[in-house]
């Protein structure tokens, strides 16, 4: 009975470490590359560096979805790279975002998917026949400091820059004022007293977006 017990908990552990090799070649051949390798060709140094900027600064766990599969392990967004960093054991990965479906950070409900108009990973923030999409950037403030009169600011500074799109169907529409959004929806039903209420803020946009829904 002992060794029956044995063998059925060894063929269990070699099921997962195959499923696990299975996992970890399908993220290669989804153009995955290991951070050693991604970092020394765009010559970043060692992979702790500091010049990254994160949705979450700390691994969380995800449900990836690829062409072919699903996986869940620990993610990070990198919005400075526009790519996804991948968690797997002693081998972190970096996916460019055109191979992602979509990927949903579990303890937070957020989604976020590849927009293939766009050519970046968004979040989703409302969803439904219209979408709220929101897509990071990061802007460089540089350094101005005089010397000679001891003003400015000595080192480069980033912020992190939001972006907002409404998308129907095939259209994805750039949000910048109300007046484009007037654009987008013109041929929907809103009316001008409609416009009126909409703010240019997350949750303006948010209840917008989920009013088109209903």
């Amino acid at each position: 009975m002992k060794a029956l017990i044995i063998l059925y908990l060894s063929i269990i552990s070699l099921n997962a470490i195959c499923q696990n090799q299975d996992n970890y070649d399908l993220l290669i051949a989804s153009g995955g590359i290991p951070f050693s390798s991604f970092y020394e060709i765009n010559n970043e140094g060692n992979n702790n560096r500091t010049d990254s900027f994160y949705y979450y600064n700390d691994w969380q766990k995800a449900d990836l979805y690829l062409k072919s599969k699903m996986i869940t392990l620990p993610c990070r967004f990198n919005i400075q790279r526009g790519l996804l960093e991948v968690k797997w054991n002693k081998n972190n990965l970096v996916l460019t975002s055109k191979n992602i479906d979509s990927v949903l950070f579990k303890e937070a409900n957020t989604v976020f998917v590849y927009e293939q108009m766009l050519r970046s990973l968004v979040q989703v923030v409302v969803n439904g026949e219209f979408k709220l999409l929101k897509e990071f950037t990061l802007k460089t403030n540089k350094a101005d400091y005089n010397p000679s009169l001891n003003i400015g600011n000595k080192y480069d500074s980033y912020s992190v820059i939001y972006q907002y799109y409404i998308k129907h169907n095939n259209s994805v529409c750039l949000i910048s004022n109300r007046k484009s959004i007037k654009g987008c929806l013109s041929n929907i039903g809103f009316s001008r007293n409609d416009f009126k209420k909409i703010r240019m803020n997350e949750a303006s946009l948010k209840e917008l977006t989920q009013q088109l829904n209903n």
